[in-house]
């Protein structure tokens, strides 16, 4: 005798049906869901008030909306069929030569797409191509030749016998057609390193090429030895002839034409980064101006003319600045002005003229980041570190 309660708990987990919404976030399409209610509902003897119990129980959103209104529609919604016939009118794919030539124009199976996920693109494009012929397709008139209707036996089988087998014939010879026009298209369809692989030894089942095309994307996708020119970009190895294993499945043209590709890849990095880059040109006649520029250390026991104080000189003397005073030389008399704006440009001011005149004949210029006020040309003693000052 079964437990009422241990029946009842196995009724509730068989009722536990996948939600339906009739939209874009259902897991099932509406075909797959009714065959679940119906397979549920043979195996665990529902009667029809427990069946639309269930069902009622399972419908979210439009769909629930939807059967809300199947009682004005007319439509008994106790009844499962009369249910399930309203249901797949409402909620089935849409089935036209129009979807059926979409489908079979996107039968391409993708670069990152599993032949798991593909084989059942194809069958459904398959699928709806057969649903578009007819359930039943017609019989040849007359279906059976004279050599069979003139045999006595033959006829003395009745008329609806002979008529059904006849249609079981021509529904097995439409259906053998569907499955060789499935399996064409999904090994014409398949990416091209495994339809080449399968069109070597083509399979005779659709099921057939679906295993083959499985194992072969397996072993496609098993991690392989590093080739040679892979080794040499990631330093591995220095000789790329005796990083090449015994077994290679590549051959040799084919590794020279991938190392010359890697060999041009590098060069045209290389040249971009070298058109990147300034002229070594500019680099060398910036570098000595540079250092013509680089100013000497000062003595820290230096002192400011203006205010006493050791560690400046009077160019950089806050106080000065703020009190306006002039600069004055080593006598106490203020710098004169430079004669030129080329000479009042001045990279660093130090205690000293501007200029010290020089001897008659002396030139008057000097190049630039030479000392100005040393030459030859001073009738006296050249001056001292602090009388000398940089000209631009």
């Amino acid at each position: 005798m079964v437990d009422v309660n241990v029946e009842n708990l196995r009724q509730s987990d068989l009722a536990k049906l996948p939600l339906y919404a009739g939209d874009a976030k259902d897991q099932f399409t509406a075909e797959q869901w009714i065959e679940r209610i119906s397979r549920s509902r043979t195996a665990s003897a529902w009667t029809a008030d427990q069946t639309m119990a269930f069902v009622f129980n399972a419908l979210r959103g439009n769909a629930l909306r939807w059967f809300d209104a199947l009682k004005r529609s007319g439509i008994n919604r106790n009844d499962w069929d009369a249910f399930q016939r309203a249901f797949l009118a409402a909620f089935s794919t849409t089935r036209t030569p129009r979807t059926a030539t979409v489908n079979l124009a996107d039968l391409h199976q993708g670069q990152t797409e599993q032949v798991v996920s593909f084989y059942p693109r194809v069958i459904k494009a398959v699928d709806d191509l057969e649903a578009l012929a007819g359930a039943a397709f017609p019989l040849p008139d007359p279906p059976f030749p004279l050599e069979f209707t003139n045999v006595p036996g033959f006829a003395a089988i009745a008329v609806p016998v002979r008529a059904a087998v006849a249609q079981s014939l021509v529904t097995f010879g439409a259906a053998s057609a569907f499955n060789h026009i499935a399996l064409n298209l999904f090994i014409s369809n398949l990416r091209p390193s495994l339809r080449d692989e399968l069109l070597k030894t083509p399979p005779d089942t659709l099921y057939g090429a679906f295993e083959a095309a499985s194992q072969l994307e397996r072993l496609q996708e098993t991690p392989k030895k590093p080739t040679a020119a892979a080794m040499v970009i990631d330093g591995a190895s220095s000789s790329p002839a005796s990083a090449v294993p015994a077994d290679a499945d590549a051959s040799a043209d084919g590794l020279d034409k991938e190392i010359d590709a890697l060999n041009f890849r590098l060069k045209a990095l290389k040249n971009r980064r070298t058109s990147t880059r300034p002229p070594a040109s500019g680099r060398q006649q910036q570098r000595p101006q540079q250092q013509q520029r680089s100013t000497p250390a000062r003595d820290p026991n230096f002192k400011c003319r203006y205010c006493k104080k050791l560690g400046h000189g009077q160019y950089e003397c806050n106080s000065r600045r703020a009190a306006g005073a002039p600069m004055v030389a080593s006598d106490g008399t203020p710098y004169k002005p430079a004669a030129t704006a080329s000479q009042a440009r001045v990279h660093q001011v130090v205690e000293s003229p501007l200029v010290y005149a020089p001897q008659q004949g002396t030139p008057q210029g000097y190049p630039p980041g030479y000392l100005q006020g040393y030459s030859q040309g001073y009738a006296a003693a050249p001056p001292s570190y602090q009388d000398f000052h940089y000209a631009e």
